[in-house]
């Protein structure tokens, strides 16, 4: 009976143990999968805000260089006088310096017009009228924003793409014309893919009634009527929509990650809680077999074997499978946070940063650097060589911006923005000036690639300006030593 009542104790431990064991691994189960699952959410919405960050800046400077161009027609004195005869050389170089802009038509209110690249006569439409496109403004203030048309049928090569145009107003300011610029949605597209997001998804661009801007069709145009805020996720029945909507046009960049892709991640991330209940639920089963084996044995055998097994190692090793997700999150964080390209940080680092530095009053110096004439790189070379050239400039970078607090992101495109904290501008000048020197000297191979790199870089301390002030004033340093004939560094 002894014996009995010991086996039957021992079995009622280890059904509470086994019970409670259960219950505690299947709670922390379900808390690991949301913690996962928020994780994977975060991120998403932080590459998209990416995504829609860049999107943005690409459609300022579309609007920029129309509003450019418009002003500078404004300065003729008859808008005729460029229908009839246009500088072609002067026009292809603009349109060449608007990135993905296939062509550029320039109308006047009567509907004469000039297109370029110019047409074939088999091609162009005599019968073609501009005023009845949808990119043409009929009627502008002068204040007015430019217009960003979403896709159309192009009448002369009867290709699918949007515009932005904007009107022409004479010395006078009346309206004279409309320019209008096409961009090719394919071209602009595939920029943005090179992006990687948290999981294989698709991005798109959308209005607010669901039609497709730029990307993969959708059958159910509704679901982007959920988004009634300017940023946010919903669920739809096969995917997850993340999205950021534009200052302007008012339009929104959506990433979609399909339900069973992030449902996957989060179970396979999951699983190592489920194998460290199996394995401590074998542990304890193992060390009640033991126990149940010797408890017809004399009561001082079995209380030593008791003690034996409790202390025998009987643990079950839940921080490890925690340590792993959380150095999985960490990893997954780190990559949001640094450029795919180049290693260095990303905008989204640099804003962070700027906030910090903002809130604790920290001194400080920024210079942003662009690299000189990376477009003839890149149409000379191929993008290979040109991100060949990013890549080596970065590393330069990281190799003579070592002494002292220097932060450095890739700010977008070919520009680099530099971050010295706590160091005096003629420090930090001199620095520039070292980096300067070191990427002019460079040797690239012969006939492989370009004879020389060099950049072009504007420095400015942030202690009297203000962190968001001190951007623009290097922004403006920087495009004033592109047009003093660039490879020079101005403060």
């Amino acid at each position: 009976m002894k014996t009995l009542n010991i086996t039957r104790y021992l079995n009622l431990t280890f059904g509470g143990l086994t019970l409670s064991a259960v219950i505690l691994f299947s709670l922390y189960y379900v808390g690991q999968r949301h913690i996962i699952a928020e994780s994977y959410h975060r991120l998403s919405r932080e590459y998209t805000e990416n995504m829609h960050n860049f999107i943005q800046q690409r459609f300022e400077e579309y609007e920029h260089q129309i509003k450019s161009l418009t002003r500078a027609m404004g300065k003729y004195n008859d808008i005729e006088s460029i229908i009839t005869s246009p500088d072609k050389t002067k026009f292809s170089q603009a349109l060449n310096l608007m990135p993905q802009a296939s062509a550029l038509i320039i109308s006047d209110m009567t509907g004469r017009f000039v297109r370029f690249p110019e047409l074939d006569k088999k091609t162009a439409s005599r019968d073609f009228d501009p005023r009845t496109r949808p990119w043409f403004i009929a009627s502008a203030s002068f204040d007015s924003q430019a217009k960003f048309v979403p896709p159309y049928s192009d009448s002369f090569t009867r290709q699918e793409w949007f515009s932005v145009s904007s009107a022409i107003f004479d010395q006078r300011g009346l309206q004279s014309g409309v320019a209008a610029i096409a961009i090719k949605t394919p071209a602009l597209m595939k920029k943005l893919e090179r992006f990687r997001g948290p999981a294989p998804g698709r991005l798109r661009l959308v209005n607010d009634s669901g039609e497709i801007i730029m990307g993969p069709d959708i059958v159910d145009k509704s679901v982007f009527k959920k988004s009634g805020r300017s940023q946010g996720y919903f669920e739809t029945t096969n995917a997850w929509i993340y999205y950021y909507q534009l200052e302007h046009p008012k339009w929104y960049l959506a990433y979609e990650f399909p339900k069973h892709e992030f449902y996957s991640r989060v179970r396979g991330e999951s699983m190592t809680v489920i194998y460290s209940a199996c394995f401590g639920l074998m542990m304890l089963f193992i060390c009640w077999g033991g126990m149940h084996f010797v408890a017809g044995r004399i009561e001082n055998v079995l209380t030593g074997a008791i003690l034996r097994k409790k202390s025998a190692g009987n643990n079950i090793d839940l921080p490890s499978a925690m340590e792993n997700v959380h150095q999985r999150r960490m990893k997954l964080h780190s990559q949001a946070m640094h450029d795919g390209l180049t290693g260095l940080l990303n905008r989204r680092a640099f804003d962070h940063l700027l906030q910090d530095i903002q809130e604790n009053k920290r001194a400080c110096c920024i210079a942003l650097l662009d690299i000189d004439n990376f477009k003839s790189i890149n149409d000379e070379w191929g993008h290979l060589m040109g991100d060949d050239v990013l890549r080596r400039l970065s590393s330069l970078a990281g190799e003579y911006l070592n002494q002292g607090d220097i932060r450095i992101f890739r700010y977008g495109g070919e520009e680099i923005a530099i971050v010295f904290l706590e160091i005096s501008t003629d420090r930090a000048l001199d620095a520039l000036e070292k980096l300067r020197v070191a990427t002019e000297s460079q040797k690239w191979p012969h006939g492989r690639g370009p004879e020389r790199v060099t950049f072009s870089a504007g420095l400015t301390s942030c202690d009297l300006l203000g962190v968001h002030a001190a951007v623009r004033k290097a922004d403006a340093l920087l495009y004033e030593a592109k047009r003093q004939g660039k490879n020079r560094i101005l403060t």
